[in-house]
């Protein structure tokens, strides 16, 4: 959700980025972290290597990767 504020940019209150079968909620501090540059890197970076050219819909990345691990830690599984 964008929040708008008078003569100031728009700042992001919460991210939620969608894995296959659940929307993971993003606190502040995780979004400052997942807008970094070498955050950003990993989305680009395929967790299955070149599987995708022969199953189309195998495109799990590091960066989704990353962001279903923190989720599952904060579930303590």
């Amino acid at each position: 959700m964008l929040t708008f504020m008078p003569n100031a940019a728009w700042q992001m209150n919460e991210k939620r980025v969608r894995i296959p079968n659940l929307d993971v909620k993003l606190s502040l501090t995780e979004i400052a972290v997942t807008q970094t540059r070498q955050f950003q890197r990993l989305f680009h970076l395929k967790q299955l290597g070149l599987a995708y050219l022969v199953y189309p819909a195998a495109t799990h990345t590091r960066g989704l990767h990353s962001v279903q691990c923190l989720h599952e830690a904060r579930l303590g599984t």
